[in-house]
């Protein structure tokens, strides 16, 4: 007759209380932010990777530039 009482007690032990669905809704909520902020950080991401590829780009025509005048300036004498 003992092992109903502990297997109630286990049972009642792991059944969940009143506040088991507003845990559930907490940690809904802080995954819901949590996605917004990753969403919100791959943006900004994508936007420096563009930047630095723009950047790049304009660095190289200024690269091609100075060469041409360099060897302009050597031509001259």
């Amino acid at each position: 007759m003992a092992r109903p009482k502990k297997e109630k007690r286990r049972f009642s032990t792991l059944a969940p209380g009143p506040h088991a669905s507003w845990g559930a809704q907490e940690l809904d909520a802080k995954v819901r932010t949590l996605r917004e902020e990753v969403k919100r950080t791959r943006k900004q991401y994508d936007k420096t990777e563009d930047d630095l590829k723009a950047l790049q780009s304009v660095g190289q025509i200024i690269g091609e530039v100075l060469r041409q005048l360099d060897a302009e300036r050597c031509a001259c004498p």
